[in-house]
């Protein structure tokens, strides 16, 4: 038997769930930055009306054309 008091680490579960909420806060930043990003590249005022050049889109009719 050893002449000490045996070594205590509580706290292993509470440190796990902060360590998880910190990683899920920087993805929702990341993605939220992403977004914000995107939305100040668009051009305002131009909106595409037709499709890329290589889209499936491209190559179908307009629906109720023949």
């Amino acid at each position: 038997m050893p002449g000490f008091a045996p070594l205590r680490t509580g706290g292993g579960r509470h440190r796990l769930r902060r360590a998880v909420r910190r990683r899920r806060r920087a993805v929702v930043t990341g993605l939220a930055v992403t977004a914000a990003a995107l939305a100040a590249a668009t051009p305002r005022g131009e909106l595409r009306t037709e499709a890329a050049a290589g889209c499936p889109a491209a190559a179908e009719p307009e629906r109720g054309q023949p």
